[in-house]
């Protein structure tokens, strides 16, 4: 299964860029390269740096097919991926950080 996200980074230009990227012609591509392997795969566009190791930057589709072998066939990524679903789960639960949060702004 494939969840390709595009979000709200694309509908402006990305730093340093003169033009909006084609959101649709992207999640496409994505979507398409994404489609016959049997995996579980998120895609986001948010234009930052990722510091866990956990991202690829990806422009049409070879690249797509070229960082999905990648991911798939390097053990590193399946390492970094393990260790920051354990550091979400560790985060404190939804209202635990709201009660946190009020505190903050009293």
């Amino acid at each position: 299964m494939a969840l390709v996200s595009m979000g709200t980074a694309l509908t402006m230009p990305l730093p340093g860029a003169s033009r909006t990227i084609d959101a649709t012609a992207r999640l496409r591509v994505m979507a398409e390269e994404l489609s016959d392997v049997d995996c579980s795969a998120v895609v986001v566009t948010a234009g930052l740096d990722v510091e866990l190791g956990l991202d690829l930057r990806i422009d049409g589709a070879e690249q797509v097919r070229a960082a999905r072998t990648r991911v798939l066939s390097e053990p590193s990524f399946a390492a970094r991926a393990g260790r920051a679903k354990r550091a979400m789960l560790a985060l404190p639960d939804l209202d635990e950080a709201v009660t946190d949060l009020e505190k903050l702004g009293a």
